[in-house]
């Protein structure tokens, strides 16, 4: 009878059995040998054929210098043991592995080592890791090293390709992106960076024509699962702070350590030499690319391939065909656009459409043109619509005008810069019941007078006190408003056109709203034309016809802008017929009758408009202003004869005195009362008091006096006077102004006669330019 044995605990049997040469292979099997079998395909075909007839020699140690090398001696011994080939010398050799680390400081044997190729571990492993010396190192062993087993997501080949673009420094294995380190001992341990990888798809440099900016197109991916980041622009400035990783939420983690950031960051923009060079525009009108002079449209370039332009939404309509179709029809159907109203305002239109193309060209000679066409009338005159017709030539602009009263400064003066040598319609400017939103209407139409009328943007200036880019307008453009401006300067910078109640014939109009696709072949066929004509560089045909032109309109007495703005549309409408007449959609003599029925109607809007900058010149409404106030008796003179004082009303304040031949008034008292009168109208005095008293003395409505002080003679604008016993500095004001009499009132009003002169154009950029 035998006797009963306790059994042997688990930690006892785990002792005996390690040198106990019939230990079961398959204990293993069920752990890490399945575990390798799994994600390594060679090593499952190795175990199976060593328990089958037993491995070469060869083969047999790398398997087993594999896993005691990677701290597996136990697990060596039994993968032998599988054979009927393990003997006493493969138990000793093992053992020596244990006692000696025999290789280990050649780290775990590579997968090249078994015969697999770069194709296979990419399989396998997800990811190729190279040394220093460009020498594949992935192992099996990395299946089954001492942290846990993680199976590398599969990344696509896209995303390969771009992980085989970082530096050799960098790895991306474990579901990390690492930095390549091997210690003193020369054992390799990677140090884990960030949780993602991420690589620059496109450099991408955006220009607006004045200034370039530079962006990054960023994709990524999350290692662990295979999530996709989406592409994200980044500006070149922004990229080396990495605050742009927040666009792609938190999972992608950096992980922490000193500089880790910065490493991260260098690692990803280590893969811009694979990324797409591209080049943006932001803006429309001419550049100067590899084939010679290019008109941009929102949908590319007039005559190039591969151009891409990307403007404010507002502005995504300025698209032109890429063919200009029958040139002879389509021309034929921009010159119909004349008979849709009365010539005074059409023939002003087309010369304006056909002159925004050519900014570019006058800029290049210095006569940029500084005016902007103000098309007013009554509501229902179909200004709008009218308008948005003649902008149809730069693409589908029968919808909502891309620009109007109702933005901001700050938009409309990015707009007015983006549309280069084209053309920018801004909408309803309109009387208004509220004060403050008529006085901010106000305010930005003077504005873009002056913007386009000096050809000048706001100046800005950043936190570090350097300044901002401005954004002066590079086009033309057409405000449509039911009111007309006040203001001299300002009046002088606008080209007024009017449209009445019933000027427009609707059928007509309808039947041209059908022909917009024309309208737009007409521009690219101009434009092509054009393109050869800046080409060939002839500019002393342009200047001509300019400089002929503005000496012809000298003759006038009107405002020397006004006169420029004639001689420019007519310059835009010979060249819009010029390419008609080329095309045959007009006749020679028919181009003739045309310009010169326009240049005349040009130099009567002109002489019209001058009158007007006249009538509100500061010194005709002061005197006008002074006359009204004096007769309802507001304000009041008395006699310079204490005698004769006469009634002194009651509500009226005293300004001063008179006899037959002059007031004498208070300077500053009449200044504030004139002042009060305009800001009970809502608008102020346009000049100070001192400017004001200089320009009636050089028109001789006042009386000045010379003397001398310090040896030196010095003019007075303000002569003294003495009146009830007081001697001071008054402002003498000749009565004949202020009496109404025919002559004065004449003299008053009348611009003064300007001599003949013959302007010959200062083409020297450092004189100005176009200054005659």
């Amino acid at each position: 009878m035998g006797v009963l044995m306790p059994a042997a605990p688990n930690w006892m049997l785990k002792r005996m059995s390690k040198n106990n040469p019939v230990r079961n292979a398959n204990q293993s099997d069920s752990s890490l040998f399945n575990k390798l079998g799994e994600h390594c395909a060679r090593f499952a075909e190795a175990l199976e054929k060593q328990r089958s007839v037993g491995l070469d020699e060869e083969s047999w140690f790398r398997w087993v210098a594999l896993l005691a090398n990677a701290g597996f001696q136990d697990e060596a011994l039994e993968f032998s043991r599988a054979s009927s080939k393990h003997d006493e010398r493969s138990e000793q050799r093992i053992h020596q592995m244990r006692a000696t680390g025999e290789d280990a400081n050649s780290g775990p044997t590579r997968c090249t080592t078994f015969g697999c190729d770069a194709k296979q571990i990419q399989q396998c492993c997800g990811a190729i890791r190279k040394n220093v010396n460009g020498e594949i190192i992935n192992s099996p062993a990395s299946f089954v090293s001492n942290r846990s087993v993680k199976r590398f997501t599969q990344l696509s080949a896209k995303i390969m390709e771009k992980v085989n673009l970082l530096p050799e420094r960098y790895v991306v294995q474990e579901n990390n992106l690492s930095l390549f380190y091997v210690d003193k001992s020369g054992n390799r341990d990677d140090i884990p960076l960030a949780n993602f990888f991420a690589w620059i798809n496109k450099n991408t440099k955006k220009d607006d024509g004045a200034e370039s900016q530079r962006f990054y197109e960023i994709e990524g991916v999350i290692l662990s699962s295979g999530k996709k980041l989406p592409p994200i622009l980044v500006a070149a400035s922004e990229f080396e702070n990495m605050k742009w990783l927040a666009l792609w939420g938190p999972e992608p983690n950096i992980l922490p350590g000193p500089k880790v950031r910065d490493t991260v960051r260098h690692a990803i923009q280590s893969t811009a030499k694979g990324a797409t060079e591209e080049r943006i525009f932001a803006h429309l009108g001419w550049v100067k690319l590899d084939e010679g002079w290019k008109y941009l449209h929102a949908g590319g370039a007039v005559g190039a391939s591969n151009v891409k332009v990307e403007l404010d939404p507002r502005l995504k309509n300025y698209v032109l065909p890429e063919l200009s179709g029958d040139k002879t029809e389509a021309m034929k159907a921009s010159l119909k656009l004349l008979d849709i109203a009365p010539k005074r305002t059409t023939l002003a239109l087309w010369g304006l459409v056909f002159l925004s193309p050519l900014c570019e060209w006058l800029r290049q000679v210095h006569l940029e043109p500084k005016f902007l066409i103000w098309l007013h009338g009554y509501t229902g005159s179909r200004k709008t619509t009218l308008s948005k017709l003649y902008l149809s030539h730069f693409g589908n602009l029968l919808e909502h005008p891309p620009a109007s009263f109702k933005d901001t400064i700050n938009s409309m003066e990015k707009r007015t810069f983006a549309t280069k040598d084209s053309l920018l319609l801004i909408d309803d400017y309109h009387p208004t019941g509220s004060p403050k939103e008529a006085k901010a209407m106000e305010q930005l139409a003077q504005q873009l007078l002056r913007a386009y009328g000096d050809r000048i943007g706001r100046g800005r200036m950043r936190q570090d006190t350097t300044l901002r880019q401005d954004f002066p307008p590079r086009g033309m453009a057409i405000i449509t408003a039911e009111d007309v401006l006040d203001g001299g300067s300002s009046v002088a910078r606008l080209f007024p056109v009017q449209l009445g109640p019933t000027d427009v014939d609707l059928g007509k109009l309808t039947e041209a709203q059908h022909q917009t696709q024309k309208l737009s072949q007409a521009m690219v066929g101009y434009l092509e034309w054009l393109g050869q004509a800046m080409a060939e560089g002839n500019d002393r045909r342009l200047t001509e016809i300019f400089s002929e032109k503005r000496n012809e309109a000298s003759r006038l007495a009107v405002h020397g802008r006004l006169m420029e703005a004639a001689a420019w549309l007519y310059l835009g409408l010979f060249f819009g017929l010029e390419y008609a007449v080329s095309v045959k959609a007009i006749e020679p003599e028919g181009k003739e009758e045309l310009l010169s029925e326009a240049w005349e109607m040009f130099l009567g809007t002109a002489s019209e408009q001058g009158q007007q900058v006249a009538e509100v010149k500061a010194t005709t409404r002061f005197v006008n202003i002074v006359a009204e106030l004096l007769a309802n008796r507001t304000i009041y003179t008395m006699s310079v004869k204490t005698s004769v004082h006469g009634e002194v009303p009651k509500n009226g304040t005293h300004v001063g005195w008179h006899d037959s031949n002059h007031f004498y008034f208070l300077p500053d008292v009449l200044y504030n009362a004139v002042s009060r009168f305009l800001t009970q109208q809502g608008t102020h005095f346009p000049v100070t008091s001192l400017t004001l008293w200089k320009q009636l003395a050089e028109e001789e409505i006042s009386v000045t006096e010379t003397c001398k002080e310090n040896g030196k003679e010095r003019k007075h604008n303000l002569r003294k006077k003495v009146i009830e016993g007081n001697r001071s500095r008054k402002l003498w004001v000749k009565a004949e102004f202020l009496r109404g009499s025919d002559e004065s009132e004449a003299r008053i009003r009348k611009r003064p006669e300007p001599k003949p002169q013959v302007f010959e154009l200062d083409l020297d950029p450092e004189n100005g330019g176009s200054t005659p």
